[in-house]
């Protein structure tokens, strides 16, 4: 587990591997505040050797609520390791021993996403993702527009209301603290919240990530019919249009139909069960939305 002084030292080369060196902007720090913050420095891991960083890993512990069940889970991200270091199976080694360390909290299971999975399949974790990414050129939305669309800052009863639409439409779903509405996934350099309310039974939201020109969708939840106007304001606002969803949920259900959006699956969640709660769970189906995770 990592030192609290050791902290600007990880941030700095996490910094450098998946942000600046990518020509991105905002520290990790700044994105993530609840993951590199001192108060998760207990669920930093990392190998150093003479003071010198060799690899390191973040974790975030996370409640996953599915058809009124409630599991609790370890999200894993930014596995590092020193670039002239690479090839000695320094971040597998890290990964295994924070694993059989995790089997020892009373958690149910661990998820990361990869896009290499042979190199997580081999260390035991199970693909199983129901993601999808859409791609949209935008255009003049031809849907007609109605309800009142308000685009609010992520204040305290801003939050609530989310937390309500959420809570109503949603089956599965992460539960979030004000805190977590704090967070800025890559490479966004902005994030919006878009509010329609059409009554309390239509209310819908979208959130949204900016980066250049591009309108990243994180969720856009409530009821279908007030997509079409949240749909109208992103396509305003950008010029190319990103749609994180998942398989078959209304919202994607409402882009197939309504719009030009094209969607290809994104396999990247990796599972270890460590209780077998999950077991008795369709978790093929299981969806951590990216805006969830690290």
């Amino acid at each position: 587990t990592a030192r609290l002084e050791e902290l600007p030292r990880i941030r700095a080369c996490l910094d450098q591997e998946f942000v600046f060196g990518k020509s991105r902007r905002i520290s990790l720090a700044k994105r993530f505040p609840t993951v590199y913050g001192p108060e998760n420095i207990r669920n930093i891991y990392l190998l150093e050797e003479d003071g010198e960083i060799l690899s390191s890993l973040a974790c975030k512990q996370i409640k996953f609520n599915c058809d009124h069940n409630r599991w609790l889970g370890i999200m894993i991200g930014a596995v590092y390791t020193l670039p002239s270091r690479r090839g000695e199976h320094l971040g597998s080694h890290l990964l295994e021993k924070v694993t059989c360390k995790l089997r020892d909290r009373e958690i149910d299971f661990a998820v990361l996403w990869a896009e290499n999975s042979g190199f997580y399949s081999r260390l035991g974790w199970n693909t199983a993702d129901a993601g999808v990414l859409g791609e949209s050129e935008s255009q003049s939305s031809t849907l007609k527009y109605g309800g009142d669309i308000e685009d609010l800052p992520l204040s305290l009863p801003t939050i609530a209301r989310v937390e309500q639409i959420r809570k109503h439409w949603l089956s599965a779903f992460v539960p979030r603290e004000a805190e977590d509405y704090h967070r800025l996934p890559l490479p966004a350099d902005t994030s919006q919240l878009l509010i329609v309310e059409m009554g309390n039974s239509q209310n819908a939201y979208a959130l949204i990530g900016t980066f250049r020109d591009i309108g990243i969708i994180y969720e856009m939840i409530g009821h279908p019919s007030s997509y079409s106007v949240l749909w109208a304001e992103i396509c305003r606002r950008h010029k190319k249009i990103l749609v994180n969803d998942s398989i078959d949920s209304p919202s994607m259900q409402w882009f197939a139909s309504n719009t030009n959006v094209v969607f290809k699956t994104k396999s990247l969640a990796m599972w270890q069960w460590f209780s077998k709660k999950p077991e008795q769970a369709d978790t093929a189906k299981w969806y951590i939305p990216y805006y969830d995770r690290i």
